[in-house]
C-alpha cells in the first residue's frame, strides 16, 4: 500500500519517450477496457474550496475514478464517482455514476465494453451501468493519474487524500497493461507487477 497525501500524485505518459513500455496508455478508451482500484479515503482531509479527489484518471475532460465530499450546513455527504466523457453529432456529454458511501474502504472496477457501448461500475457490492450514444471523447494525448486529476499546474488539479493498496488496468481480452499493490516502489516510481514497463512516475515539476 502507499499513502497519498500532501499533494502527492503518480503518472503514466500517453507514450513512452524512451520506448521502454511494451504497451502505452495512449488508446486506452479506445476499445475495452477495465480498472481496478482498491483504496481508503482519508475524508477529513477534504475542504469546500477543494471537495474533488482523483482516485485514476485521465486528464483534459477528467475521466476516471473520484471521490467527492460535499457539505450540506453540517452533514458532509461523501461520494465515489465515475466521470464518463462522450461525444455524439458534436456535442459532449458528460455523464456521472454517483454511490453515496458511508464507510472509508472500497474497491471499485469500472468496465467499458466497445461493441454494446456500455460502461459499468462496481463500487464495493452496488453497480450502476451506463448505455452511450457516440463515441468517447479524445484522450490519446492525456496522461494517466493516480492520486489526482492532474498534477500539472495549479488548476482542477483534484487531489486525492488516502491510502492505495492495489490496482489494475486491462484492455480487450482481460490482458493486463498495469498492475500493483503498491507495496514496491521507490521515492520516484511505483514497480508495474504487469512486467509492461508502466512504472507509475511520481510527478515533479522538473519532469515538465
Amino acid at each position: 500500500m502507499i499513502q497519498i497525501q500532501n499533494k502527492d500524485c503518480y503518472f503514466l505518459p500517453n507514450l513512452n519517450k524512451n520506448g521502454l513500455s511494451l504497451y502505452s496508455v495512449e488508446n486506452l478508451f479506445e476499445n475495452d477496457f477495465e480498472i481496478m482500484v482498491k483504496f481508503r479515503v482519508d475524508w477529513d482531509s477534504y475542504t469546500q474550496d477543494n471537495p474533488v479527489g482523483g482516485v485514476v484518471s485521465k486528464n483534459g475532460r477528467h475521466m476516471g475514478i473520484f471521490t467527492k465530499r460535499d457539505w450540506d450546513g453540517e452533514k458532509r455527504i461523501n461520494r465515489i464517482i465515475t466521470k464518463i466523457w462522450t461525444e455524439n453529432n458534436g456535442q459532449e456529454h458528460l455523464e456521472e455514476l454517483t454511490f453515496n458511501v458511508e464507510d472509508n474502504l472500497y474497491e471499485c472496477l469500472l468496465t467499458h465494453d466497445f461493441d454494446s457501448k456500455t460502461f459499468t461500475f462496481k463500487c464495493n457490492n452496488e453497480i450502476k451501468v451506463y448505455k452511450y450514444e457516440g463515441t468517447i471523447c479524445d484522450y490519446k494525448n492525456s496522461w494517466l493519474w493516480y492520486g489526482c486529476s492532474m498534477g500539472i499546474g495549479d488548476e482542477w488539479n483534484e487531489y486525492f487524500y488516502g491510502t492505495l493498496y492495489k490496482s489494475y488496468i486491462s484492455i480487450k481480452g482481460g490482458f493486463k497493461v498495469f498492475k500493483s499493490n503498491f507495496s514496491k516502489y521507490t521515492t520516484y516510481k511505483v514497480f508495474d507487477e504487469s512486467y509492461n514497463g508502466n512504472h507509475l512516475i511520481k510527478y515533479n515539476e522538473e519532469y515538465i
